[in-house]
């Protein structure tokens, strides 16, 4: 939870910096955050295919709408729900500038290794 809370964190302290309150950030972010855990999930379910060999996991569009307003609702509560984005930037926005990289750096891993896994675990299950 406190990697999500960072990620989301980092989202949020960009967007509110490059756009300010009134393009509301605690939602771009938790948008954005959302998208990855979803692609993570979907991540996983072609790593299960493509160890089996086949097609083991076929979502229907509904059920792969639903995972997604299902992270959406669990994210606002986790994250947006009665101003807990403002408290989670108060708890990090004190970090050191040796932290900031290093948290930074593990962020932008783990958003890159999310694409790259996704398509290329996809494109092998696809072929």
């Amino acid at each position: 939870m406190r990697v999500l809370r960072y990620l989301y964190y980092r989202v949020y302290a960009w967007n509110l910096r490059m756009w300010g309150e009134s393009d509301l950030p605690q939602f771009n972010a938790l948008f954005g955050v959302s998208v990855l855990v979803y692609l993570n999930i979907l991540t996983v379910l072609a790593a299960i295919d493509v160890l089996a060999g086949r097609h083991v996991v076929a979502l229907s569009r509904t059920v792969a709408v639903g995972m997604g307003v299902t992270l959406m609702v669990i994210g606002y509560f986790l994250l947006v729900h009665k101003d807990k984005y403002r408290r989670i930037a108060k708890e990090l926005n004190g970090e050191t500038s040796t932290q900031r990289k290093k948290r930074l750096i593990a962020c932008l891993l783990y958003v890159a290794l999310t694409f790259v896994s996704f398509f290329w675990l996809a494109s092998l299950r696809n072929s």
